[in-house]
């Protein structure tokens, strides 16, 4: 069954952007100082770290001071889909919430209630799939539907060609278990696919699964399943002492993002041949790389680290410092541009 993963393109971003020098290449919060307070805006920047330019404003006090000299606090930047989007957090006046904006600043609420995180957008940017207090909710990127898919779920991740999603719940103190609805949340409903602590994701394609196991000689394994979890085959291993925390299907490439960890060091990065399963070592003990966003063109990664900004490549360079001030600039992730 050991195949090619089959690489499809997840769509190009066409942005217009209603900031002054162009569409941004990199997206994050920072702080700035208003109105005698602070808030947190978004900012963007050219992948080399030129142009930091604001994105999204934080708004000065108003009407609604909340005591900090801002209205509006914007953080937490997520790209959503080709539509385009920014999914983010706002918190005004005591309000706490989630909106999608595009960069022409047209925005939606997506949620009224702080206790939603969004956890995965599909690549069209039709809907986002949002963590609320005891449950995964189903929301379309306007706001104007919500369904309640399940309770006790904290992972999701549409499929490339954004017709279905896969959970991660944990049901009744039960292992983590993965299911498989349509991306509607419409007709057909839950189908299991089995268990696993680390998110499965979808191949390019949408038609197999890639999941994580850990042999018998504790050893972390890729496995390539069909989309109900059967006949499993695994495509290839980590190295002894990596620990897998998530997979991530590389842009026009047949291979696959792996990032792990090891006990008394930091994050490392892999690369999964997808027809081989051979593995090769592209980041190794770099700190902050807990959270990361992929380059559209699968070279780098930016994260953050020590409230600064930081790209490094996947050919073993060094990580560098694109931002390097005396402010905390947090979440960054790259926009997909054509």
């Amino acid at each position: 069954m050991k195949t090619t993963l089959g690489w499809m393109g997840l769509g190009v971003w066409l942005l217009w952007c209603g900031c002054s020098g162009g569409t941004p290449e990199i997206v994050y919060d920072t702080t700035v100082s208003k109105g005698g307070g602070t808030c947190r805006q978004i900012d963007g920047m050219n992948r080399d770290g030129s142009g930091a330019r604001a994105v999204f404003s934080s708004r000065a006090a108003g009407a609604f001071d909340d005591g900090t000299g801002c209205t509006h606090d914007y953080h937490s930047p997520e790209p959503c889909g080709d539509g385009p989007y920014i999914l983010h957090r706002r918190f005004a006046d005591m309000y706490d919430g989630y909106e999608a904006r595009t960069l022409a600043d047209d925005f939606f609420h997506l949620h009224d209630d702080g206790g939603m995180d969004p956890v995965a957008c599909s690549p069209d940017g039709a809907r986002v799939v949002g963590m609320g207090w005891d449950d995964l909710e189903l929301i379309t990127i306007d706001g104007s539907a919500s369904t309640t898919v399940l309770e006790d779920c904290a992972r999701g991740t549409f499929s490339p060609d954004s017709t279905e999603l896969l959970l991660r719940c944990h049901i009744d103190g039960e292992d983590a278990t993965i299911f498989r609805l349509p991306a509607t949340g419409g007709s057909g409903g839950l189908t299991p696919v089995g268990h696993s602590e680390v998110m499965p994701i979808f191949t390019a394609d949408s038609s197999q699964l890639l999941a994580t196991d850990v042999d018998g000689a504790g050893v972390g394994t890729v496995s390539l399943m069909n989309l109900d979890g059967s006949n499993a085959e695994v495509l290839g291993s980590v190295p002894g002492g990596h620990i897998i925390h998530r997979l991530q299907m590389m842009p026009g490439a047949d291979q696959v993002l792996i990032q792990t960890s090891r006990q008394d060091a930091d994050w490392s990065l892999l690369l999964m041949d997808g027809s081989t399963g051979e593995v090769e070592i592209a980041v190794e003990d770099e700190a902050g790389l807990s959270e990361f966003g992929l380059s559209p063109d699968g070279t780098a990664v930016v994260f953050e680290r020590d409230a600064d900004v930081f790209v490094i490549g996947l050919d073993g360079s060094a990580p560098i410092n694109l931002t390097d001030s005396d402010v905390a600039e947090r979440h960054p992730r790259f926009l997909w541009l054509d």
